[in-house]
C-alpha cells in the first residue's frame, strides 16, 4: 500500500495534466468537419459511417477512394445484390467497390446518392436514398438523351465494430431508364 501511495504521489502531476487534457482541453480541439469522412466518423460513430458510404458513392474524387472504402467497409463486406459485372466468388466485394463507383461516374458523371431518411434499429440502418444524374454514355443500353433521372432506393446496412458488414439494396433503375429514354 505504501508503494502505491508513493507511486501516485510521484506521478500525480502527470495524471493531473492528462486529466486536464482529456476533460478540459481536448474537447476544444474538434477535428475539421469540412470533409464528410474520417473525422466525422470519429465523432459521431456508425451513422457517420453510413453517411460516408453515400458520400463515397457520390464522389468523383478517385485519389482517396480506396482508402475511404477500407475505412467504412468491413473486409468481409457483402453487397447484395452485387452488380453482376463486379460480383466475386472469393468474397472480395469491398475490393471491387471502387471500380463499381468509377464505372457509375463514367456513365453518369454527376450521379448523386442523397440519403433522405435513415432509420436505426440496433446495428442495422435502413436508408431511403434519392439517386439523381444525367447519363453521358449509354445507360443500361439506352443512348444518352440529355435527360436526367431521379429515383429512390432502399438500402439496409448492418454495421459491426464501426464498419459496414452487409448491404442489401434495391434501386429503381427501370424508372431511371424510362425517364431518360426518348419517347
Amino acid at each position: 500500500m505504501k508503494d502505491a501511495t508513493l507511486y501516485v504521489k510521484k506521478y500525480r502531476y502527470i495524471y493531473l495534466i492528462i486529466g486536464i487534457f482529456v476533460f478540459g482541453i481536448a474537447p476544444l480541439f474538434k477535428p475539421s468537419l469540412k470533409h464528410n469522412g474520417f473525422s466525422k466518423m470519429l465523432l459521431y460513430g456508425n451513422q457517420a459511417t453510413i453517411k460516408e458510404y453515400y458520400a463515397i458513392l457520390s464522389t468523383k474524387e478517385t485519389d482517396t477512394l480506396e482508402k475511404r472504402i477500407k475505412i467504412i467497409l468491413d473486409k468481409k463486406w457483402k453487397n447484395v445484390p452485387a452488380a453482376q459485372s463486379f460480383k466475386t466468388t472469393d468474397g472480395s466485394e469491398r475490393e471491387n467497390f471502387a471500380a463499381q463507383i468509377k464505372a457509375y461516374h463514367q456513365v453518369v458523371p454527376n450521379i448523386k446518392w442523397e440519403p433522405i431518411k435513415i432509420i436505426k434499429a440496433q446495428n442495422t440502418y435502413t436508408v431511403i436514398t434519392k439517386i439523381t444524374g444525367t447519363p453521358e454514355s449509354p445507360f443500361f443500353n439506352v443512348p444518352p438523351s440529355g435527360k436526367s433521372f431521379e429515383i429512390l432506393s432502399i438500402e439496409v446496412h448492418k454495421v459491426v465494430a464501426g464498419k459496414i458488414r452487409e448491404s442489401f439494396h434495391v434501386e429503381d433503375w427501370v424508372n431511371a431508364i424510362s425517364q431518360i429514354a426518348e419517347p
